[in-house]
């Protein structure tokens, strides 16, 4: 929801036993917002639809509400939960689960890998023109073929704009941020502006065997710029 707005929250009674249905319009609605709980009455119509009206004065940024029916008998329906997020919502889209390096041949000399093909790492901004967002990165170490005994030599890093190189071995960094320039919900993948050389890449010392080695990136959003 947009600030200072307030909503609707539809409903419906069902009733799956094998007597005569109960008459809908009879039930009690009862609904807890962010703990207040207040009896709404007979809201249910013939057809058991309902509509809970939420002031935008009852609301706080994230609410939760639930809600149940009672009959005249003094039988409870099952609780239903929602949320209501006001001001929009920051949260990661679709995050390929597994990314790659280029392959290399040779362990003679150090170098840095960039990334093979692109990498899917999105955030979904609904929040209001002008939000911001920044995303970091850290990393664990590699290991052959996952056993621990033969780890990589080298790390993962990000290479900023200005071509420094950070490192993500066990370190939190900043890999991206944005301000979003829309009113409507935008989609940004992270990688999009990162060039083969730049963004995170692998730093590869000499000396290494050859093989599969692989480790674990963690991403994290903050709804906030960062210095770091």
């Amino acid at each position: 929801l947009k600030p200072n707005e307030g909503t609707t929250v539809p409903g419906k009674v069902s009733y799956i036993g094998s007597g005569t249905t109960p008459s809908f319009s009879t039930m009690n609605v009862y609904q807890t917002l962010n703990g207040t709980k207040t009896n709404l009455g007979r809201i249910v119509d013939p057809s058991g639809n309902f509509t809970m009206s939420i002031n935008a004065k009852q609301l706080n940024k994230i609410n939760t509400l639930s809600f149940y029916v009672t009959d005249t008998l003094g039988n409870t329906s099952n609780t239903v939960s929602r949320q209501i997020n006001v001001g929009g919502l920051l949260t990661f889209g679709t995050v390929q689960d597994t990314v790659h390096f280029k392959p290399t041949n040779g362990s003679f000399e150090n170098k840095i890998i960039p990334r093979l093909d692109n990498w899917q790492i999105d955030v979904i901004d609904s929040r209001e023109k002008g939000s911001n967002w920044t995303v970091q990165a850290n990393a664990s170490n590699m290991f052959l073929n996952n056993d621990p005994k033969y780890p990589l030599k080298g790390n993962l890093i990000y290479r900023d704009n200005s071509g420094i190189d950070h490192n993500l071995l066990n370190n939190t960094i900043s890999v991206a941020s944005h301000t979003k320039d829309i009113d409507d919900t935008q989609t940004k993948n992270i990688t999009d502006t990162w060039t083969s050389d730049s963004g995170v890449l692998l730093s590869m010392e000499k000396g290494n065997q050859g093989g599969n080695y692989q480790g674990k990136i963690q991403w994290i959003l903050l709804d906030a710029l960062s210095n770091t």
